[in-house]
């Protein structure tokens, strides 16, 4: 993170700097790191050439973390760096990246910091202490399950790694100061409703190692900036983040779209025409299906309806649909009724078959009569007798209407 003053500070793991992006605010002295839960880490603050000492015994680098009180700090003596006229001609740096404290028997052991997972509590009060006339910002304390009471002034410091350099001159301390080697509590859990909108799913914790470190010296003295100018604090402030959260923020591009599976799409394209083939054929059978059962329905409905001659040459269904027909020469016979005007029909009797005579002459020869006529044999003489055939019986009439 280039700083004006030829200061720069980056966050390390395992050795290498971490990708660092723009604040989607604007604003220059903050930048977004990637956190990974379980990396290690350190900050590396580094003078470059061209950084003005301005005669200060110190250079002093402090290190807060989310809502600490407290801050790891490192004095940097620039008693015998290369400098012309008070200006680097060679880069200097410090770091800050683990500390030494005890642990519950008592031995100093080194420990470092971590990224850590938050967790998230539930919330079972929340309290108002104050808030100021203009209404914006308030102090609220939430009492929580899991986790211990935290301000909304504390949940907004969360995420962060706030860095503070100067140039520093001793000051001596009324008391000296002793370390406990006692390490805060790492906050691991916070009010989801607390969280509502700030994006952080990460926080700092302390992995002590098997290594034993050494107690850190009594302080006698405050490392306290320069009078003047020259004792300016640059600040830094690096706001972690898992991968999900920075895409969210704009901050990392989003990971791209496969490439599509052209094969993979040509079969699914043949698998779905052959289910429409397969869906067409299966509608095109029960429609053959339906006809054929609609067709048997007709022809059977055909032979059961009874029928009405209204012509020489038409029959007329009972649904009053009328039928041509070919009606052979005298084969029925119709009447038409005094009352109304339905014909009815018919049957001709049956016609008898012409009598056949044989008649023999004086000589000995036969013969038949002519057709239509009689012959009769005279007792007295053999001389043939022709007789008028008897008149044709009228056919017989029958009414078949009802009397009603």
């Amino acid at each position: 993170m280039p700083f004006n003053g030829f200061i720069d500070a980056r966050v390390l793991v395992d050795g290498q700097p971490l990708q660092e992006y723009m604040d989607p605010d604007g604003i220059d002295n903050v930048r977004y790191v990637q956190a990974t839960t379980g990396q290690r880490f350190t900050v590396e603050i580094r003078f470059l050439p061209g950084f003005k000492l301005q005669w200060a015994p110190y250079l002093h680098a402090s290190l807060t973390f989310d809502d600490e009180e407290i801050n790891w700090f490192r004095n940097l003596p620039t008693k015998g760096m290369a400098h012309r006229k008070g200006v680097l001609t060679k880069p200097e740096s410090l770091q800050l990246g683990c500390t030494a404290a005890k642990d519950d028997t008592g031995t100093w052991k080194r420990t470092f910091f971590v990224f850590g997972a938050l967790g998230l509590g539930m919330c079972l009060a929340i309290q108002v202490d104050a808030i100021n006339t203009a209404g914006c910002w308030l102090t609220a304390v939430a009492e929580t399950e899991d986790c211990n009471p935290i301000s909304l002034e504390q949940v907004n410091k969360l995420g962060r790694l706030k860095l503070e350099v100067y140039r520093a001159q001793e000051v001596p301390r009324e008391l000296p100061f002793i370390t406990e080697g006692r390490l805060p509590d790492a906050r691991e859990t916070v009010p989801e409703k607390l969280l509502k909108g700030r994006y952080i799913k990460n926080n700092v914790r302390y992995d002590a190692s098997d290594e034993v470190g050494c107690a850190p010296a009594i302080r006698y003295h405050d490392y306290l900036p320069v009078n003047g100018p020259a004792g300016k604090i640059h600040e830094f402030e690096f706001r972690y983040r898992n991968r999900e959260i920075l895409q969210y923020l704009g901050c990392i591009p989003r990971s791209p779209s496969p490439e599509p599976n052209h094969a993979l799409a040509l079969e699914r394209t043949e698998e779905m025409l052959k289910a429409q083939k397969e869906e067409r054929r299966r509608q095109n059978l029960e429609i053959l299906r339906l006809r054929e059962r609609l067709e048997r329905a007709e022809r059977g409905s055909s032979r059961e309806s009874s029928t009405t001659i209204i012509g020489d040459d038409t029959i007329k269904r009972e649904d009053g649909t009328p039928i041509k027909t070919e009606q052979p020469q005298q084969a029925t016979k119709r009447a038409r009724d005094e009352d109304d005007d339905e014909l009815q029909e018919l049957m001709p009797p049956p016609k008898r078959p012409a009598p056949t005579i044989e008649l023999e002459d004086g000589d000995g020869q036969s013969g038949t009569a002519p057709r239509g006529t009689k012959r009769a044999r005279d007792e007295d003489d053999d001389d043939l007798q022709e007789m008028a055939p008897p008149p044709k019986k009228m056919p017989v009439l029958v009414d078949l209407t009802d009397d009603d």
